[in-house]
């Protein structure tokens, strides 16, 4: 169970998220200026900072340093890595609207963590390297999803205000180029993650009573992550077909993370 402090480091930590996804919409409105990149910078590696310092102490608390024991492990772990994933791209290949999207989804992250975390304590125990490598793939593939959908989310922004001849507004969010590349890269690595997720986790149907193998194969979880699994094969199949292109990639994106965002909601509530 996490403690105040714990929760309290994570809501500032969400608070530093948030004023990053402000700035960057400050940015967004044309007030591009080095103090607020600055400031963008600052809160994000606060914000990091913090949340790791969180995890260490609730694992200090708990007296193990494995990762993803329980929910609250879990969510902010997804937090942490998203932030860094999004840090190490905006580092390389700096994308406008990359913070835009991206830092609300890690404050939910962390606010759920905060708030759910506490409440619905989960047997995480990493009992077999089959099972790590499982929670490993899977759990790296909702980040990766999630800069695909933030991408997404940003090339249909940016479309949307060159079919307006909003010139400048669309550079300031990135270039189509770009972010369909960016996101062409996540679902790729996100995929295979998947894929691997998937498969490992097929192998606890040998620690499943045969008379309760169906019920756990139909359970939300499942359903959810292999319907995922379409969804992104199809995004895959865009280079070789057009009507997947463009447009329908970046909403067959976003609607893959919202079914990966369900899986991960049955994961915490054990459904």
């Amino acid at each position: 169970m996490p403690t105040l402090l714990q929760i309290a480091l994570l809501l500032i930590s969400a608070g530093l998220f948030a004023a990053c996804a402000a700035a960057a919409l400050l940015k967004d409105r044309g007030h591009s200026t080095n103090m607020v990149a600055r400031g963008v910078w600052m809160c994000r590696g606060i914000a990091i900072a913090l949340a790791i310092l969180s995890l260490i102490l609730h694992s200090a608390d708990r007296g193990s340093f494995w990762p993803l024991e329980d929910n609250f492990d879990a969510l902010v772990w997804l937090a942490v890595m998203l932030g860094i994933v999004v840090a190490y791209i905006q580092l390389r290949h700096p994308i406008g609207g990359l913070d835009l999207f991206a830092a609300p989804i890690v404050v939910l992250m962390l606010l759920a963590a905060a708030f759910f975390g506490s409440n619905l304590p989960r047997d995480y125990h990493l009992y077999s390297a089959w099972l790590t490598v499982h929670r490993v793939c899977s759990f790296g593939g909702v980040v990766m999803f999630a800069v695909a959908a933030a991408t997404s989310t940003a090339w249909l922004i940016s479309n949307d205000r060159l079919r307006r001849k909003q010139l400048a507004a669309a550079r300031r969010v990135g270039s189509l180029e770009q972010l369909e590349r960016v996101n062409y890269l996540m679902v790729t690595l996100g995929f295979a993650m998947l894929s691997v997720g998937l498969i490992t986790g097929f192998g606890r149907l040998t620690a499943v009573p045969a008379d309760e193998r169906i019920q756990w194969l139909a359970s939300p979880k499942i359903t959810l992550a292999a319907v995922a699994w379409l969804v992104y094969a199809l995004v895959l199949h865009a280079p070789i077909n057009p009507v997947f292109r463009g447009k329908r990639v970046a909403q067959l994106s976003i609607g893959g993370f919202l079914l990966i965002t369900g899986v991960v909601v049955a994961v915490q509530f054990n459904v």
